[in-house]
């Protein structure tokens, strides 16, 4: 009997191993095809492809560099004015009979990388209107439904463009058609970069820091975690984040500048999410960090400005871009040179790991230059390196500071 129990432990030993080696086997598998499906971003022809496709819009180009992001500059009477873009806002999501299902490979992708994630509310597209005045037309989503309908169109794309070997029409109209979760779309929405009918277009918010030091000035491009999906070890402007309200209080969560307030505390210095439970929206207004930040603000230290909308051609997702400029040469000492290590610069795990000695270890901590040929210079811009919002929020950014500099 005893020799039968040391059997039975013996085997559920064995059979954890095996899970264990089973389980490393298959995450091994999994990111060799997310590294292999993002590959596609250095192929030309993926983004000459992307100018066929979508002809009439206007996609970043910057030194050579085509980036599969159309992007719509904010007007200069809405620069100063970041929550200008946001037009109105429906409380109620629409029914599932108004939305596709999408296809949930990628989100199962996602969370066998991750290990977890929240199925969180999202303010979502609704519409994109270019004039008089810049900005969204909002509705409520959610986050799965958003990676179901509007990630998964990425997924596809990267992963088909290994097949695209050629920039002619006929080629172009051949790899179209292979592409069957973005022909449903299209063929639903009359234009998918204007409309979010159809699908759950979850909006981002990407923030491009430019801060002093030394009388110049410097921006910030940091490296993503290897973990995740598509944008694994890319480069993207910091803080990023989904649009989205944490709390019940919608209508004050409906808010550009709140988001970017949250993720700054977020992704820079690690602070953790919110509580389960929290009832008070400005829950995160009395840390010490946003107190600082606000009085840099309030004392024309700092402002956040607009730089403009952005539509990810990969997953046909909007994305709010704007510019946190810091001109106090005190916020880069005392957050690089504290005394107390936990005040320092901590970035989330979102983020690849750092120094705490050198911040700018996976960062691209890039001189601010007057022209785009010199900022390219021996930096981490070409499209095959940056996740596209992150490149719209980046070149949007650079083209606002040459103006309030």
């Amino acid at each position: 009997m005893e020799d039968l129990n040391l059997i039975h432990k013996a085997g559920a030993i064995l059979l954890k191993k095996a899970k264990h080696y089973r389980h490393n086997y298959l995450l091994t598998q999994i990111t060799r095809r997310v590294l292999k499906a993002q590959n596609a971003l250095g192929n030309q022809n993926l983004m000459q492809f992307l100018k066929w496709k979508y002809t009439d819009e206007h996609i970043l180009e910057r030194c050579g560099e085509i980036y599969p992001v159309v992007v719509f500059p904010a007007p200069d009477n809405q620069i100063q004015s970041p929550d200008s873009v946001l037009l109105s806002l429906e409380r109620n999501k629409p029914g599932d009979s108004a939305l596709w299902s999408g296809d949930a490979k990628y989100r199962e992708l996602q969370y066998l990388l991750v290990g977890s994630i929240q199925d969180r509310l999202t303010f979502t597209m609704k519409q994109l209107v270019t004039g008089p005045q810049l900005g969204l037309k909002c509705e409520l989503g959610t986050y799965f439904k958003s990676l179901d309908t509007c990630d998964s169109l990425g997924w596809e794309i990267l992963n088909e463009a290994i097949r695209l070997i050629g920039s002619d029409v006929k080629t172009f109209k051949k790899f179209d058609k292979q592409l069957l979760l973005r022909s449903l779309v299209h063929k639903q929405v009359r234009n998918p970069v204007y409309s979010g009918n159809y699908r759950s277009a979850a909006i981002g918010i990407s923030t491009l820091i430019a801060y002093k030091e030394k009388d110049n000035f410097f921006l910030w491009l940091k490296k993503r975690s290897p973990k995740g999906a598509v944008g694994a070890s890319l480069f993207h402007v910091i803080p990023s984040c989904m649009f989205q309200p944490v709390t019940l209080y919608l209508d004050e969560e409906f808010s550009v500048t709140h988001n970017v307030y949250r993720e700054y505390l977020e992704e820079i210095f690690n602070k953790p999410e919110l509580e389960e439970h929290e009832s008070d929206w400005r829950y995160f207004y009395a840390d010490a960090r946003m107190k600082y930040l606000q009085h840099l603000i309030d004392t024309n230290e700092a402002k956040l400005y607009l730089s403009g909308v952005a539509v990810n051609l990969l997953n046909l997702r909007p994305e709010i871009c704007t510019v946190l400029l810091i001109r106090s040469e005190e916020w880069y000492k005392k957050y690089t040179q504290h005394s107390f290590n936990e005040e320092r610069f901590h970035f989330n795990g979102e983020w690849a790991e750092l120094s705490t000695e050198n911040p700018d270890l996976t960062c691209g901590r890039i001189p601010y230059k007057t022209t785009d040929e010199e900022i390219m210079k021996n930096v981490p811009l070409q499209v095959s390196n940056m996740i596209p919002s992150g490149a719209a929020a980046f070149w949007l950014g650079i083209d606002v500071l040459r103006q309030v500099l």
